[in-house]
């Protein structure tokens, strides 16, 4: 019998669904389609009762539970935390996992960091000294005491996923081992782009699996963000004010986890990324239904990794996750479970929930706001980006000086005036900017301010536009995209980055006047700053085409209309 609470969700949910013409829904649990939420508390309440009899997946229950936001002193949670530090030796400190090694370890380290990472520093520091320890030579991961030819390409999955979570709780992850892995992971990539299990010297004929090279496309991203992050960490808010609402000041980088980006690497992983795209998104169609022999719920949270890290929000022209939910919700069982491997449960159930959970997306750099001064990114421009297109120099940006200071910036625009609202019996309207943040939500008059001659004034209103937060707000930014002053479109691009919860963008660099190599020098940058404003515009549109409301759809460059009047895309 259905709980009244369960029942008033799901209620909730059909009513949020309906009531929203379909939109996507932000549930607590940032599924994005109200349909999971349902199966998703009643795999919660099956994962609560577990007695933990297999071992190995302590630290994949615990995890689950606290990105469900399951409170730490609950009874799961408490008992799961107990028996991860267990694994500890008294004296020593030195980490033992019971059976499964690298998995444990993995699963372990992101169990720790997410219940509190200053709590659970020691064993933190000992997980990363076990996982290094126990890298190859070649970079990979194996079994301890196996065989060994060139990795396995599952267990190295999960190492990497351990380093992530150190380094997000600040343990130094030596530099060589980052290097090492990516490299690794290059070298062993197929022809075809996609992955094998083990990875052969001599690479065999049709080794590449679905299973494989998500979990490898997962991995490249994680390396590419550990190699190339220089990610800015918000301080106190005592710390935070500015006069200029736009920017905050952030915390340089933890100085223990600093490292020198190995510029050698960019260019290869970027290329081993995008192939190994290119292998998952014509075969998704087959992949998404597929049993992958009997690991398909493994093969759903190493997909929901790939995709969020690399921000792609589409796979053979199906959207991966609305997918993945159709799938995944018929099997699951009636008690809450997903059920595969008999001698791995719960982890199927784990892993179906991370995955409708989008539980990536709560790992990656927070949406927050860039800050101007020492150990800044390049412009103080609204949301962060991927900042591995960035190249920072003894902690700094080459800068367009006129942008070192918000006291510059507003240097004479106290106040604008909006001269198209005038009525005849109307004073002219007055617009303070000294305080933006009064300007976010009010879009009638951010409509106007995007059109005043000044372009600080138009910086102003794509700031605000994307704090509004509202997809119809993008239909005042497009334009900005080409506009003459290339601050505006780049406040633009980071406002509607924010609006789609796409921190990457469709992976076009944040500042075209920023060279990769940090030779800006060479760049032609009117070349650049052309090139890049009609790529982004470009791309933005066409998301824009195919996510706006209903209502603003009464054009004719909607696919839909051209359909039925027969005209070709």
């Amino acid at each position: 019998m259905t709980s009244p609470t369960s029942s008033r969700l799901l209620l909730l949910a059909i009513a949020m669904w309906f009531g929203s013409g379909g939109a996507v829904w932000a549930d607590p649990f940032n599924a994005s389609d109200p349909r999971a939420v349902p199966a998703m508390q009643k795999a919660l309440a099956y994962l609560r009762k577990y007695n933990y009899s297999y071992r190995p997946v302590t630290g994949l229950v615990v995890y689950t539970l606290l990105v469900a936001e399951e409170p730490l002193d609950s009874p799961a949670v408490a008992r799961g935390l107990d028996l991860l530090t267990a694994k500890f030796d008294r004296d020593t400190g030195i980490y033992m996992p019971t059976q499964h090694h690298l998995y444990e370890a993995g699963i372990d380290a992101m169990a720790f960091e997410k219940a509190g990472a200053e709590d659970y520093t020691d064993q933190l520091h000992a997980i990363v000294k076990y996982i290094s320890g126990m890298q190859k030579e070649h970079g990979g991961w194996h079994y301890p005491n196996q065989v060994d030819t060139l990795g396995d390409s599952s267990i190295s999955q999960y190492a990497l996923l351990g380093l992530w979570a150190g380094e997000r709780a600040g343990v130094h992850i030596p530099e060589d081992v980052l290097t090492k892995a990516a490299s690794w992971l290059i070298r062993i990539q197929n022809a075809d782009g996609g992955f094998p299990y083990h990875p052969q010297p001599t690479p065999a004929p049709n080794s590449s699996t679905a299973t494989m090279s998500a979990a490898c496309a997962g991995s490249l991203g994680i390396v590419h963000l550990l190699l190339f992050p220089e990610t800015p960490v918000p301080q106190a808010p005592s710390q935070s004010v500015l006069k200029f609402g736009l920017l905050e000041r952030t915390a340089p980088v933890k100085p223990g986890n600093k490292r020198t980006p190995p510029t050698h690497l960019r260019e290869p992983l970027k290329k081993a990324i995008a192939s190994v795209e290119q292998w998952l998104s014509p075969r998704f169609e087959k992949d998404a239904v597929d049993d992958h022999k009997g690991f398909n719920f493994y093969f759903y949270y190493a997909l929901e990794r790939a995709a969020t890290i690399h921000g792609w929000s589409k796979l053979g022209n199906q959207d991966w996750y609305r997918k993945g939910v159709d799938v995944l919700l018929p099997l699951q069982k009636p008690d809450g479970q997903w059920e595969g491997w008999r001698d791995t449960l719960p982890a199927d159930t784990c892993f179906a929930l991370l995955f409708l959970m989008r539980s990536t997306q709560k790992l990656l750099p927070r949406l927050q706001t860039r800050p101007l001064g020492e150990g800044i990114l390049a412009g103080g421009r609204g949301l962060p980006d991927d900042l591995t297109n960035v190249e920072f120099r003894n902690g700094r940006i080459r800068m367009d000086p006129k942008t070192d200071s918000f006291d510059q910036l507003l240097a004479g625009l106290s106040q604008v005036t909006l001269e198209e609202t005038q009525q005849p019996d109307q004073p002219p309207l007055q617009v303070d900017l000294t305080q933006p943040e009064k300007l976010i939500g009010r879009v009638e008059e951010l409509k106007l301010l995007a059109r005043h001659p000044d372009p600080r004034a138009r910086q102003m209103a794509a700031w605000a536009l994307g704090r509004t937060d509202q997809v119809a707000g993008a239909e005042i930014l497009i334009p900005l995209l080409k506009d003459p002053d290339i601050e505006v479109s780049i406040e633009a691009r980071q406002a509607l980055c924010w609006i789609a919860r796409r921190p990457n963008g469709w992976g076009h660099p944040p500042d075209p006047r920023i060279s990769p190599t940090g030779e800006e020098y060479l760049l032609d940058v009117d070349r650049k700053k052309s090139e890049w404003q009609t790529q982004v515009h470009r791309d933005w549109q066409k998301w824009f085409v195919d996510q706006r409301p209903y209502k603003l759809r009464d054009d004719f460059d909607d696919p839909v209309q051209k359909a039925f009047r027969g005209i070709k895309p």
